[in-house]
């Protein structure tokens, strides 16, 4: 999967969630600044699991790793990079 496709999807579902349509939102701003709130982050999470057939552990379910769509981007590219590492190996 291309790396600004998942960046784009991911600010997509970002911007969907805080209903922020108008408003250039830089990569690395803080987003609680924007209205990220705990519910909203967990609907973020189910979004981004959902939309990227991956999962998140619990150990990465911190604020701080939701902090900026480019945390968010990295975190959600990691997450497919060990999906096709386990993938390949199971082939």
């Amino acid at each position: 999967m291309p790396v600004d496709f998942v960046m784009r999807a991911t600010e997509e579902k970002i911007r969907e969630i805080l209903e922020i349509h108008d408003t250039i939102i830089p990569v690395d701003q803080d987003l609680f600044t924007y209205g990220l709130d705990s519910l909203k982050t967990v609907i973020l999470v189910v979004e981004l699991e959902d939309a990227f057939d991956i999962m998140f552990e619990d150990k990465e379910l911190l604020f701080e790793n939701f902090a900026t769509i480019q945390l968010v981007a990295d975190l959600v590219k990691r997450k497919l990079v060990t999906k096709d590492d386990q993938s390949q190996r199971v082939d």
